[in-house]
Protein backbone atom coordinates (compact mmCIF):
# COMPACT_ATOMS: atom_id res chain seq x y z
CA UNK A 1 0.00 0.00 0.00
CA UNK A 2 0.96 3.39 -0.68
CA UNK A 3 3.05 5.30 -3.17
CA UNK A 4 4.58 3.49 -5.95
CA UNK A 5 8.01 4.35 -5.74
CA UNK A 6 11.53 2.76 -5.17
CA UNK A 7 11.51 3.42 -1.30
CA UNK A 8 8.66 0.94 -1.04
CA UNK A 9 10.41 -1.71 -2.41
CA UNK A 10 7.08 -3.45 -4.81
CA UNK A 11 9.79 -4.93 -7.19
CA UNK A 12 11.54 -6.99 -4.85
CA UNK A 13 8.41 -8.29 -3.80
CA UNK A 14 7.44 -8.87 -7.39
CA UNK A 15 10.82 -10.82 -7.60
CA UNK A 16 10.25 -12.67 -4.17
CA UNK A 17 6.48 -13.61 -5.60
CA UNK A 18 8.26 -14.89 -8.07
CA UNK A 19 10.39 -17.44 -6.43
CA UNK A 20 7.49 -19.09 -4.88
CA UNK A 21 6.52 -22.31 -5.39
CA UNK A 22 3.73 -22.58 -8.61
CA UNK A 23 0.76 -23.44 -6.27
CA UNK A 24 1.48 -20.54 -3.74
CA UNK A 25 1.87 -17.68 -6.85
CA UNK A 26 -1.78 -18.42 -7.61
CA UNK A 27 -2.58 -17.17 -4.37
CA UNK A 28 -3.92 -13.23 -4.55
CA UNK A 29 -1.40 -10.84 -4.19
CA UNK A 30 -2.64 -7.31 -3.87
CA UNK A 31 -1.09 -4.28 -4.49
CA UNK A 32 -2.60 -0.83 -3.34
CA UNK A 33 -1.41 2.66 -4.70
CA UNK A 34 -0.33 4.42 -7.30
CA UNK A 35 3.10 6.41 -8.30
CA UNK A 36 6.07 6.26 -11.42
CA UNK A 37 7.07 3.22 -10.59
CA UNK A 38 3.64 1.69 -11.79
CA UNK A 39 4.28 1.13 -15.07
CA UNK A 40 8.19 -0.86 -14.50
CA UNK A 41 6.17 -2.73 -11.94
CA UNK A 42 3.96 -4.08 -14.12
CA UNK A 43 5.74 -4.65 -17.31
CA UNK A 44 8.16 -6.92 -14.24
CA UNK A 45 5.18 -8.94 -13.36
CA UNK A 46 4.74 -9.58 -16.46
CA UNK A 47 8.09 -11.15 -17.24
CA UNK A 48 7.98 -12.66 -14.67
CA UNK A 49 4.96 -14.40 -15.23
CA UNK A 50 3.13 -13.40 -11.55
CA UNK A 51 -0.17 -11.81 -11.81
CA UNK A 52 -0.60 -9.34 -8.84
CA UNK A 53 -3.52 -7.16 -8.99
CA UNK A 54 -2.87 -3.39 -9.21
CA UNK A 55 -5.93 -2.17 -7.56
CA UNK A 56 -4.49 1.50 -7.56
CA UNK A 57 -5.41 4.23 -5.57
CA UNK A 58 -8.16 3.21 -2.61
CA UNK A 59 -9.98 5.47 -0.58
CA UNK A 60 -9.28 4.24 3.21
CA UNK A 61 -12.83 1.91 3.95
CA UNK A 62 -11.40 -0.26 0.63
CA UNK A 63 -8.12 -0.70 2.44
CA UNK A 64 -8.96 -1.71 5.40
CA UNK A 65 -11.43 -4.20 3.60
CA UNK A 66 -8.46 -5.52 1.19
CA UNK A 67 -6.38 -5.82 4.56
CA UNK A 68 -9.67 -8.09 6.03
CA UNK A 69 -9.44 -9.94 3.08
CA UNK A 70 -5.43 -11.15 3.24
CA UNK A 71 -3.83 -12.78 6.30
CA UNK A 72 -0.53 -11.39 5.21
CA UNK A 73 0.80 -7.92 5.25
CA UNK A 74 4.21 -7.51 3.03
CA UNK A 75 6.03 -4.44 3.59
CA UNK A 76 8.79 -4.43 1.45
CA UNK A 77 10.86 -1.21 1.99
CA UNK A 78 13.85 -0.30 1.68
CA UNK A 79 16.27 2.63 1.17
CA UNK A 80 15.84 4.00 -2.24
CA UNK A 81 19.30 5.80 -3.99
CA UNK A 82 18.20 9.32 -3.00
CA UNK A 83 18.28 8.26 0.68
CA UNK A 84 14.50 8.30 1.16
CA UNK A 85 13.62 5.95 3.39
CA UNK A 86 10.32 4.79 5.70
CA UNK A 87 9.85 6.33 8.76
CA UNK A 88 8.08 4.75 11.01
CA UNK A 89 5.45 3.06 9.40
CA UNK A 90 1.86 3.13 10.70
CA UNK A 91 0.18 0.93 8.47
CA UNK A 92 2.19 -1.49 9.40
CA UNK A 93 0.84 -1.00 12.85
CA UNK A 94 -2.47 -0.70 11.26
CA UNK A 95 -1.67 -4.05 9.30
CA UNK A 96 -0.88 -5.70 12.88
CA UNK A 97 -3.78 -4.27 14.66
CA UNK A 98 -6.12 -5.91 11.90
CA UNK A 99 -4.74 -9.03 12.81
CA UNK A 100 -1.96 -9.59 10.07
CA UNK A 101 1.32 -11.59 9.91
CA UNK A 102 3.72 -9.18 8.44
CA UNK A 103 6.86 -9.56 6.57
CA UNK A 104 9.10 -6.82 6.08
CA UNK A 105 13.00 -6.20 4.98
CA UNK A 106 15.11 -5.81 8.67
CA UNK A 107 15.62 -1.96 7.55
CA UNK A 108 15.04 0.87 9.05
CA UNK A 109 12.37 1.67 11.76
CA UNK A 110 11.10 -2.47 11.05
CA UNK A 111 12.18 -3.99 14.00
CA UNK A 112 10.40 -1.51 15.66
CA UNK A 113 7.33 -0.92 14.39
CA UNK A 114 6.90 -5.37 14.53
CA UNK A 115 8.25 -8.18 16.85
CA UNK A 116 10.38 -10.68 15.04
CA UNK A 117 9.49 -13.82 15.42
CA UNK A 118 5.90 -12.94 17.02
CA UNK A 119 4.03 -10.70 14.92
CA UNK A 120 6.10 -11.22 12.05
CA UNK A 121 9.44 -12.11 10.19
CA UNK A 122 12.03 -10.11 8.81
CA UNK A 123 14.33 -10.85 5.89
CA UNK A 124 17.59 -10.07 5.24
CA UNK A 125 18.13 -6.66 3.31
CA UNK A 126 17.07 -6.58 -0.31
CA UNK A 127 17.36 -10.66 -0.01
CA UNK A 128 14.42 -12.25 -2.23
CA UNK A 129 15.07 -15.24 -1.49
CA UNK A 130 14.87 -14.64 2.47
CA UNK A 131 12.09 -12.59 1.72
CA UNK A 132 10.13 -15.68 -0.42
CA UNK A 133 11.11 -17.87 2.22
CA UNK A 134 9.45 -15.94 4.99
CA UNK A 135 6.04 -15.34 2.87
CA UNK A 136 6.09 -19.53 1.68
CA UNK A 137 6.30 -20.11 5.36
CA UNK A 138 3.00 -17.94 6.37
CA UNK A 139 1.45 -18.59 3.01
CA UNK A 140 1.43 -22.86 4.40
CA UNK A 141 0.66 -22.19 7.52
CA UNK A 142 -2.72 -20.49 8.40
CA UNK A 143 -2.19 -20.72 12.16
CA UNK A 144 1.16 -19.47 12.09
CA UNK A 145 -0.19 -16.33 10.43
CA UNK A 146 -2.88 -16.53 13.16
CA UNK A 147 -0.64 -16.82 16.09
CA UNK A 148 1.00 -13.54 14.46
CA UNK A 149 -2.30 -11.64 14.13
CA UNK A 150 -2.86 -12.34 17.80
CA UNK A 151 0.73 -11.06 18.99
CA UNK A 152 0.52 -8.23 16.61
CA UNK A 153 -2.76 -7.21 17.77
CA UNK A 154 -1.55 -7.28 21.52
CA UNK A 155 2.09 -5.63 20.59
CA UNK A 156 0.25 -2.68 18.72
CA UNK A 157 -2.39 -2.10 21.31
CA UNK A 158 0.76 -2.39 24.25
CA UNK A 159 3.31 -0.67 22.54
CA UNK A 160 1.72 2.08 20.23
CA UNK A 161 -2.14 2.96 21.84
CA UNK A 162 -2.57 6.53 22.05
CA UNK A 163 -3.21 6.52 25.69
CA UNK A 164 -0.24 5.10 26.90
CA UNK A 165 2.00 7.15 24.88
CA UNK A 166 0.66 10.18 25.80
CA UNK A 167 1.11 9.47 29.34
CA UNK A 168 4.94 8.83 28.33
CA UNK A 169 5.05 11.92 26.59
CA UNK A 170 3.37 14.06 29.30
CA UNK A 171 6.12 11.97 31.69
CA UNK A 172 8.82 12.99 29.59
CA UNK A 173 8.01 17.08 29.38
CA UNK A 174 7.06 17.01 33.16
CA UNK A 175 10.75 15.85 33.54
CA UNK A 176 12.38 18.04 30.63
CA UNK A 177 10.46 21.14 33.07
CA UNK A 178 11.47 20.05 36.09
CA UNK A 179 15.37 20.06 35.06
CA UNK A 180 14.68 23.18 33.86
CA UNK A 181 12.91 24.43 37.02
CA UNK A 182 16.23 23.30 39.23
CA UNK A 183 18.42 25.41 36.92
CA UNK A 184 16.75 28.47 38.15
Amino acid sequence: MGRLVEKKGVNFLLDAWAKLPPRLREEPLTIIGDGPMKPALMDQARKLGIQPVFAGPQPREAVFAAMARHRIFAMPSIRAANGDSEGLPIVLMEAQALGMAVVAFDDGPMREAIRPGQSGLLAERRDTGSYAAHLERLLLSADLCESFGRAGREWVNNSFHIRSNMAELEDYYDEIIGRRERRH
